[in-house]
């Protein structure tokens, strides 16, 4: 009348994998070696802030910050990585 299907509903007893090889004793362990492998992997990433904070001060001692104004002479490369507006995908049509 209403063009529904029924359904049945079928419950299962059966237990999984999970359920049935769990050990209390095992899964407590298992928490505690995880947490300390996440302390692990948070100091090394606080290490790897530091060495990464150090290398780009060391990288910026050496460079001379030089402002540029309009008129000054620019350095252009030229050739196969400096292509014209007529070659390339964005040329119009």
């Amino acid at each position: 009348m209403y063009n529904t299907d029924a359904m049945i509903i079928v419950k299962l007893n059966e237990t999984s994998w999970r359920k049935w090889h769990f050990d209390e004793n095992d899964n407590s362990s298992s928490l505690r070696d995880e947490l300390e492998l996440i302390r692990e992997i948070h100091e090394a990433r606080v290490r790897e802030v530091v060495v990464k904070g150090r290398i780009a001060r060391r990288y910026n001692t050496r460079i001379r910050e030089r402002p540029l104004h309009k008129g000054d002479l620019v350095w252009r490369k030229l050739g196969e990585s400096r292509k014209g507006k007529c070659k390339g995908k964005l040329v119009a049509n």
